[in-house]
């Protein structure tokens, strides 16, 4: 076996796109999970989505990057599971993530876990006007408070000192002036936003109580020194309405690409930039060009396949080696592949057109394409297309098959854990068959003590080689419908599977909706701050006092 096309990487550029790749998600993750308090705008959260056909790069059996775990994933989670945690999406991130102004009710709660905590004896003053936008201010506690949100997570950042500074001063520019906006525009504290608030503070007071504490003097010990209820209770108000305000525009936005006109001009984002939106599914393999016979090989190659043989069967046959694998690049746009630094000659020749406009390379084509240290042969499995896939929704309760054969043998560990998933599924067909049926039973599982069973939500499924092939198959069948289940055969598991629902729009036309949304939405953002800046009053001494409290802070507690 040529051991260079052994999950290999073809470009060594792949390896800093995918590790850029990894910082943006994480940084992203780390900032966007906010739903236990307050939901940013439905529009919001799949616009955010979709930024990762911009960023992602990795071919699918090259590069199998392991995600480092969410942060807020231990740190949020609630003590009453209500529905299945949705599998994490990966996620682009800039300096100001949309969403973020829910981030900030849920930061003390979240932070009494992580922050350092009874650490040292100084204080500041906490109720020094940190920073004034259109005569609201903020004050040294909740420029402390978003400081250190974005100070936790700094791991995932990797932001300097000075980086970490002006990313909260823009936050809380952008919280400021949304908050101006809405009082401007008639917002005031309605029921239900009293009700939110009143829950925040309510859980600080349980918990304080929990520890036999006052409020204060819990937020005192655990937080910040000097920070008070009332500190907190006026950040959430704040916070909370300009999160409202803020989903209102989202909505506003989302609203104009509804019904005809809006399948109009999603039409022509797509012809004015389809090489943006068409992907194609290419296998390859290369051979080292200092090899004498690298170049005849890959002719030869060629050769076999034009003459009847598959692409696989024709590099074993040219290689010798009847394990070869040819590796692939699929669903990738010309500017996903251009932006990862692939090889130019063969994008090119990937998506080379006709007159017409259709593609001139379909199904079968096949070439060489040299860089300057490896000699490429593309076969092209699926042209560029726009995809007309329908994404699903399917949950799931997965049991492992164990690998611990020190009793049994595989076979037995096999029927053992069929038997578990059989068990499970006539708990489920006993009742009502229903999605909240399922869904309970989901929770059920992931709560329980058997490290082998659990369960979860493939969510926008794409048919598209990103989860088990057994799991695909099912869920795309032609006749698959809301409601149906079964048990279905994994790789080293069973699933039990529940169709909930299809998509309402093909992947290609979501892509696109969600992508001008998202330039909407941070144009709308990127606006704000702007305003902002221009009528803000900054007070650099509190801004460096908070900072430099917080590096003591961490000086005193961990050493660094």
């Amino acid at each position: 076996m040529d051991e260079n096309n052994v999950n290999s990487k073809p470009l060594d550029s792949e390896d800093e796109v995918a590790e850029n790749t990894e910082i943006q998600e994480n940084e992203a993750e780390a900032v966007v999970e906010t739903a236990e308090t307050v939901e940013t705008a439905e529009t919001v959260e799949t616009a955010e989505t979709v930024e990762t056909a911009d960023a992602e790069i990795e071919a699918e059996d090259v590069t199998d990057a392991e995600d480092v775990s969410d942060a807020e994933e231990t740190i949020a989670e609630t003590a009453e599971v209500t529905e299945p945690v949705k599998k994490k999406k990966k996620r682009t991130g800039l300096k100001i993530v949309i969403g973020l102004l829910g981030t900030i009710i849920a930061l003390v709660v979240v932070l009494m876990v992580v922050a350092f905590v009874k650490s040292i004896p100084a204080k500041i003053d906490l109720e020094q006007t940190a920073l004034t936008v259109d005569e609201i201010d903020s004050s040294a506690a909740e420029f402390y408070q978003a400081y250190m949100y974005y100070y936790s997570y700094n791991s995932y950042y990797g932001y300097a000192e000075e980086e970490l500074k002006d990313l909260t001063v823009d936050q809380l520019i952008l919280t400021n002036t949304l908050y101006a906006d809405a009082l401007a525009n008639g917002y005031t504290v309605t029921d239900e936003i009293q009700a939110q608030i009143d829950e925040q503070l309510s859980n600080i007071t349980l918990t304080a109580e929990s520890a036999s504490m006052t409020a204060d003097e819990y937020l005192d010990e655990a937080f910040c020194k000097g920070f008070t209820l009332d500190m907190f209770k006026v950040i959430v108000e704040k916070s909370i309405i300009a999160q409202k305000y803020y989903e209102e525009k989202m909505l506003a936005i989302e609203e104009q690409y509804k019904g005809d006109k809006g399948a109009e001009k999603i039409e022509a984002e797509y012809a004015d930039d389809k090489f943006a939106y068409d992907l194609t599914d290419v296998s390859y393999w290369y051979f080292d060009a200092s090899e004498e016979t690298a170049q005849a090989d890959a002719d030869a190659i060629v050769a076999q396949v034009n003459g009847g043989k598959t692409f696989e069967e024709a590099i074993k046959s040219v290689t010798g080696d009847s394990e070869a694998i040819p590796n692939k690049l699929k669903g990738h746009s010309k500017s996903d592949l251009e932006s990862g630094k692939f090889v130019t000659e063969a994008i090119e020749w990937m998506f080379a057109e006709n007159e017409d406009g259709t593609y001139t390379n379909g199904t079968g084509a096949v070439t060489t394409t040299a860089d300057d240290s490896k000699i490429y042969v593309f076969y092209v499995n699926n042209a560029p297309h726009r995809d007309e896939t329908i994404p699903v929704d399917v949950l799931y309760i997965q049991v492992d098959v164990s690998t611990d054969a020190s009793i049994k043998t595989e076979k037995e560990l096999k029927i053992e854990a069929k038997a578990a998933a059989e068990t499970i599924l006539k708990k489920f067909e006993e009742t009502d068959k229903s999605v909240e049926s399922f869904t309970d039973l989901v929770v059920e599982y992931n709560n329980g003590d058997d490290e082998l069973v659990y369960g979860d939500r493939f969510e926008a499924l794409k048919n598209d080689g990103a989860e088990d092939d057994s799991v695909e198959s099912w869920a795309f069948a032609a006749e698959r419908k809301t409601g149906d289940y079964a048990l279905v055969e994994g790789d080293g598991c069973y699933y039990i599977l529940f169709f909930e629902k299809k998509a309402e729009n093909a992947v290609w036309f979501d892509t696109i909706l969600n992508s001008l949304i998202t330039n909407e939405a941070r144009a709308f953002e990127e606006d704000a701050i702007e305003r902002g800046k221009s009528k803000a009053v900054i007070n650099d001494d509190v801004i460096a006092e908070v900072v430099e409290y917080v590096a003591n802070l961490a000086a005193t507690q961990y050493g660094y």
